[in-house]
């Protein structure tokens, strides 16, 4: 259903179409539909703006499937046993790619996921960097 709706002109889209695809997605990836909901709420703003259209069909949506979604309970991941954890770094630190330099930073910093996810190399002064004789994992 998604990849037919990214490819049909904007004012063919209808309010149930966006209903089913969000739905979908809402039941797989909660947070993710959030964010398109919202992303195509400002899309369909600005065709609004622009005179492409004359309503918002994604505007009344965020009612109707707060009242539909019925949160999954979620159960706490394990954590990985401390002996483990060398070999798992060693095993990051063999894939290439940032999303490994990404995880590695931060299992080795305790930062969050979205700190480490949104870093800036200007946060960074590998200059003034600390040298400490901690053993490598």
């Amino acid at each position: 259903m998604g990849a037919a709706l990214w490819h049909k002109p904007i004012a063919e889209i209808t309010r149930a179409e966006l209903l089913e695809f969000l739905r979908d997605l809402q039941n797989r990836m909660a947070d993710t539909a959030q964010r398109v909901r919202r992303r195509l709420d400002e899309t369909f703003e600005e065709a609004i703006e622009q005179g492409t259209l004359a309503i918002n069909p994604v505007a009344m949506l965020r009612t109707k499937l707060r009242k539909e979604h019925k949160p999954r309970r979620r159960t706490p991941l394990q954590a990985l046993p401390f002996a483990e954890v060398p070999a798992f770094i060693q095993r990051i630190r063999a894939q290439p790619g940032i999303a490994a330099r990404c995880l590695e930073f931060t299992i080795l910093t305790a930062a969050r996921t979205g700190e480490s996810i949104g870093a800036k190399w200007s946060e960074f002064n590998p200059d003034a960097a600390l040298s400490l004789s901690l053993p490598l994992l």
